[in-house]
């Protein structure tokens, strides 16, 4: 795969129209990066670090493993919900976050039945 100049925008080629996926429309340089990290490994690696967050502890919030993985929350959303989707994870609880006092979705790996 060719490297991007990141000082450059890519050639119009490389630019798709945006995409309309359920109610958003998400823009062309957001899938062009996202398909960039996925062949990076780096989205899959993420995942992979949420599932050993969440083995070494038994419920955390998206707010809290984003802090343990010196990440930003909303980097963490995507990898959590497509765990979620795959059933590797589930939430366990809707309670208050110690944080905010807001009530959040508290994650754990999926109990095996």
């Amino acid at each position: 795969m060719e490297q991007l100049n990141l000082f450059q925008p890519p050639p119009p080629e490389r630019l798709e129209r945006s995409i309309l996926k359920g109610k958003n429309r998400i823009a062309a340089t957001s899938i062009l990066s996202h398909r960039e990290e996925k062949a990076k490994g780096k989205i899959d690696t993420l995942a992979e670090k949420i599932i050993l967050l969440l083995q070494a502890n038994r419920m955390m919030t998206s707010r809290q493993i984003a802090k343990e993985l010196g990440s930003e929350r909303n980097s963490v959303t995507a990898p959590i919900k497509s765990l979620e989707v795959s059933r590797k994870i589930e939430i366990a609880a809707v309670a208050p976050c110690p944080v905010t006092g807001k009530s959040v979705r508290w994650y754990r790996l999926r109990q095996s039945a």
